[in-house]
């Protein structure tokens, strides 16, 4: 268990997996939104994606040529928001209401 955990947290280690996670606590989202969204190139999305899919935090599903992700677990989004408050008293610092960018309407 302990090793699943370390796994768990060693994927929440980075900015751009935090941001991602938050934006997919909103709903399934195209990949071209999520690039779009982190202002990233594609490879480098992929790679965090990867991450994100081999920990078993999201799921991907092609639709045509377009890929789609979603959280695995809708808890995903409530760990993050739980942490929010002991960050808060750790840190001091509060996290803005993050801007969520609203999906695109299907082709």
């Amino acid at each position: 268990m302990h090793r699943a955990e370390a796994g768990l947290f060693r994927a929440l280690a980075h900015p751009a997996r935090i941001r991602l996670l938050e934006l997919l606590g909103g709903g399934e989202r195209p990949v071209a939104d999520l690039t779009r969204a982190l202002g990233v190139k594609r490879p480098y999305l992929s790679q965090q994606l990867a991450v994100l899919r081999r920990t078993g935090l999201i799921a991907t599903r092609r639709s045509g040529t377009a890929a789609h992700c979603s959280l695995t677990d809708p808890l995903i989004a409530e760990l993050l928001a739980l942490a929010d408050p002991v960050l808060a008293e750790a840190t001091g610092v509060r996290r803005a209401v993050p801007q969520v960018p609203p999906p695109r309407p299907p082709a």
